[in-house]
């Protein structure tokens, strides 16, 4: 499927498309908000579009609940998050999905090292 969408040229080779974490950053999630709510002004439910957020939602936890059950102690270790932003060459930090488990982390005692190239 990847590769027939990217085959495509008003997709390309260099669209997000590939299979991954839940989507965050400042642009795409707020969108899809937006949508649903569009969708219910016209008196639309929005159905595809809700479970895809609720999907979303569930995927986001995935990390904090893999370290949890890898490491019980997970209070005493230390770890160290690669990449910050949703994609390379931005900066912003909206929506962070690796600040968000960066403060999960640290609530759970944690130590924290971060880096963005």
């Amino acid at each position: 499927m990847e590769q027939g969408l990217r085959s495509e040229s008003r997709i390309g080779p260099k669209a997000y498309i590939r299979a991954g974490s839940a989507f965050a950053g400042g642009t795409l999630a707020r969108d899809v908000v937006t949508l649903t709510k569009i969708a219910g002004e016209h008196g639309q439910e929005a159905v595809l579009i809700k479970a895809i957020l609720r999907s979303n939602e569930g995927h986001k936890d995935w990390a904090m609940r893999r370290l949890e059950t890898l490491f019980p102690n997970l209070g005493q270790i230390k770890v160290a998050v690669l990449g910050l932003t949703y994609k390379p060459g931005t900066d912003t930090l909206r929506r962070s999905s690796s600040v968000e488990l960066c403060s999960a982390l640290l609530m759970r005692g944690c130590v924290v090292y971060c880096f963005d190239p």
